[in-house]
């Protein structure tokens, strides 16, 4: 008698299990159709229960799908696959699927004559599979409690005992194309509840998935005010509180109501992320933008030649050169010309001169609106002095005429020095450039020692040449 109340009891158990899917489906005469476990086809279910719909694809109908008891089904329609998904429990519930599938994608007929091609369906159209389901729960709402049992993608049964085990097996050694295949039972920790929960199959483990919220939805943008700043605001589902990160530096905490921050960044590449934790989600959530600052200042830049000694050419070579309304050539921090739009047609970005032996330093510099504190650019010019000089000499009836014999004497400026003793008795400069001839001449005194020097004007002291003379 016992025995019968309980066969009874399960009987009626059972027909209760199925009674809500019974008036969903429609039960296939044939025994015989060959159904597979489908994982893709548990995900696709999942995701139907959860949002109702999809619009990516569209079956074509029926299907014939096999119950976790072993029943085969079939769905005629899609209200009638929409049931199914939302009538399932851990009892019984969908866990085999009849391939081929005919489905309609943009209007043309399409076959999926497996579960391979099934996942590759769902990650086409950004549906969730069982992998990404995973990624955004696993180690944030929940952990396995190890070791645990996977099949790999070539279907060798592998045995992982830690978590770091887990991750290497699952990220590092499958392509990203793996759907994780359980051999269950397996057991798992959920973070928010003391005791393991053992689960069953795929369809007990998208229970605890589902009932994670998950870490917050987090998204950030920006605008560039006027004076340069730059106003990032957050956008926080789910979290009560986050923080903002510069570059990897803490910056500040927000809210979902204070949830703007304004900062001035220096030209160059910069990342701004906000990270967020919830119960659902410990490891945290981070969003980061990465963006390029430009210098709000202008690049300057020149281009020179020595066209003869101590005579250099410049000339401007830069992009907003033409759009400037002033910029500045200086020579040592002395302003010698000035370019731009204020200068009108005159404005040729072209500087000339003429340096003195020495080192000079020649820059451009301009200033505009958003770059108050100006922009410049500089280059080291360095006017050697001649290494050597020299000069013939004629003797005439009152004294003697020397001249000038070196490579450059037309383009550098030298002086000529007259002394007896320690007295200056004449002084001649030489200007470079001039048309006045090479010439020195001086009267002398008969018996008397002169002493000439040839020297170069500009600080070359130690290149100058003197030598001592008599007029007999």
């Amino acid at each position: 008698m016992k025995s019968y109340r309980l066969v009874f009891v399960f009987v009626a158990s059972l027909m209760m299990l199925t009674s809500c899917l019974e008036d969903n489906l429609d039960f296939p005469e044939d025994d015989r159709i060959v159904t597979s476990p489908s994982t893709a086809m548990i995900s696709l279910l999942n995701t139907l229960s959860d949002r109702g719909d999809f619009s990516c694809f569209a079956f074509v109908y029926p299907i014939d799908l096999r119950l976790s008891n072993g029943v085969l089904v079939e769905a005629s329609s899609k209200a009638s696959l929409k049931e199914i998904s939302q009538d399932q429990n851990s009892g019984i519930h969908i866990s085999e699927v009849s391939f081929p599938l005919l489905i309609t994608v943009n209007d043309q007929l399409n076959s999926i004559d497996n579960e391979q091609e099934l996942f590759e369906l769902l990650q086409n159209c950004e549906l969730p599979t069982l992998r990404t389901a995973l990624e955004r729960t696993h180690k944030q709402c929940f952990d396995f409690a190890y070791p645990i049992s996977m099949l790999d993608k070539n279907s060798i049964e592998v045995t992982l005992n830690s978590r770091e085990e887990y991750i290497q097996f699952y990220y590092n050694n499958q392509p990203t194309s793996y759907q994780p295949s359980f051999i269950f039972p397996v057991s798992v920790q959920v973070f928010s509840e003391e005791a393991e929960k053992a689960l069953n199959n795929t369809f007990e483990l998208y229970e605890v998935i589902n009932a994670c919220s998950g870490c917050p939805e987090l998204f950030m943008d920006y605008v560039k005010r006027n004076d340069g700043l730059f106003e990032f605001t957050a956008s926080v589902n789910k979290a009560n509180a986050f923080d903002w990160f510069i570059d990897n530096q803490f910056i500040q905490s927000g809210t979902p109501d204070s949830n703007t921050l304004t900062k001035k960044l220096e030209p160059g590449f910069h990342e701004v992320c906000i990270k967020a934790f919830s119960e659902d989600c410990v490891e945290g959530e981070v969003y980061c933008l990465e963006f390029v600052v430009e210098d709000p200042c202008p690049s300057l830049f020149f281009d020179y030649e020595e066209r003869s000694y101590g005579h250099y050419f410049f000339e401007a070579n830069f992009e907003r050169m033409f759009d400037l309304e002033s910029y500045k050539w200086l020579i040592n921090g002395v302003i010698k010309d000035e370019e731009g739009t204020i200068q009108g047609d005159s404005s040729d970005h072209q500087f000339e001169y003429q340096f003195e032996p020495g080192r000079y330093t020649v820059c451009l510099k301009t200033t505009t609106d958003e770059c108050p504190e100006g922009a410049e650019y500089c280059k080291e010019i360095n006017v050697e002095c001649v290494e050597e000089l020299s000069y013939a000499w004629d003797l005439e009836t009152f004294g003697y005429t020397f001249t000038a014999d070196f490579e450059l004497r037309d383009q550098v400026t030298y002086i000529w020095y007259a002394y007896i003793g320690d007295t200056l008795v004449k002084e001649e400069v030489r200007e470079a450039g001039s048309n006045d001839d090479h010439d020195f001449l001086v009267e002398m005194e008969r018996g008397v020692e002169y002493t000439i020097c040839l020297r170069q004007d500009g600080g070359c002291a130690d290149k100058e040449i003197c030598e001592e003379w008599v007029f007999e």
